[in-house]
């Protein structure tokens, strides 16, 4: 499909080297955010908290491995110490992701001397993350203060079954970047009178909500 001379392809978020390849594909345009101006704003939100002794966790691809690369690169010119890079096997069902496979994940997660940990890789990253830590705070009944850090990849999607939101809680809230956009016209009128009693045809609102604020 990638070989289509006249059809125009646009491709968000990928990386490799080949699709670069204007030669080989002159009708292939990438969409890629510029991650130079998060990764110097995730060094600026580290330096005002004296935060210099994080972790990572990224997905087991070649992104992941990109991204470990280049923030760590900026973090040490800047004196911050990257303490694990822990790689997560990104995850095709939206089920329990059971938890001997994610022990050496949590290994490094819940590590003492760690209070800092960035994630990077969209909601499967996230997931992996969330469940694992839900399932072994209700086994050791035990809750582990973290701060977590989102990039702009990440995203909170309404799958799964409602057990899985409440797995949520496990995070115990995050700071999180987003691309910037131009405001939508209207939309802060339509947050602000969202009633979860009065959902007007959202079967999730109510749920989302209860999960979210209460």
């Amino acid at each position: 499909m990638l070989h289509l001379p006249l059809v125009l392809q646009l491709g968000y978020n990928l990386f490799d080297p080949f699709l670069s390849d204007t030669n080989t594909l002159p009708s292939f345009y990438q969409i890629n955010p510029s991650y130079d101006a998060q990764n110097m704003g995730l060094v600026l939100l580290l330096l005002h908290f004296k935060w210099n002794w994080i972790g990572i966790v990224t997905l087991k691809n070649d992104n992941g491995e990109r991204f470990i690369q280049t923030l760590t690169a900026v973090l040490l010119q800047n004196n911050i110490c990257v303490a694990f890079a822990a790689k997560t096997i990104p995850q095709l069902s939206i089920f329990d992701v059971p938890l001997n496979n994610q022990l050496p994940l949590l290994s490094d997660v819940l590590r003492d001397d760690v209070h800092v940990v960035i994630v990077a890789g969209g909601f499967s990253a996230i997931q992996n993350i969330v469940m694992s830590l839900s399932v072994y705070e209700q086994q050791t009944n035990t809750s582990y203060g973290k701060v977590w850090i989102l990039t702009t990849e990440w995203e909170f999607a309404a799958i799964g079954s409602y057990y899985q939101w409440w797995t949520l809680n496990s995070l115990h809230g995050a700071l999180s970047f987003t691309v910037h956009t131009s405001n939508t016209p209207g939309f802060r009128h339509f947050i602000s009178n969202l009633d979860p009693y009065q959902p007007e045809g959202d079967v999730f609102l109510r749920d989302w909500w209860e999960v979210v604020f209460v």
